[in-house]
């Protein structure tokens, strides 16, 4: 027979596992989210350099076309 003790017990420890779980699971989406968050900044900072190497280009265009008049 369980004493209210051992039932007691085994109560927090089902807590504690539920709320392990949860922390788990918060974890998890934290790291989906950073991995999102690398990804997106990777993706602007070539988008960036293209735009810059974009510019050089037309800066270096223009040059061109106002020395040939």
């Amino acid at each position: 027979m369980k004493t209210i003790r051992d039932v007691r017990k085994w109560l927090t420890s089902l807590e504690q596992s539920i709320e392990d779980r949860i922390l788990l699971k918060q974890l998890r989406d934290m790291q989906i989210i950073t991995r999102n968050v690398e990804r997106d900044l990777a993706d602007l900072f070539a988008e960036r350099n293209r735009l810059i190497a974009k510019i050089d280009e037309l800066r270096k265009e223009i040059e061109t076309l106002k020395n040939r008049q």
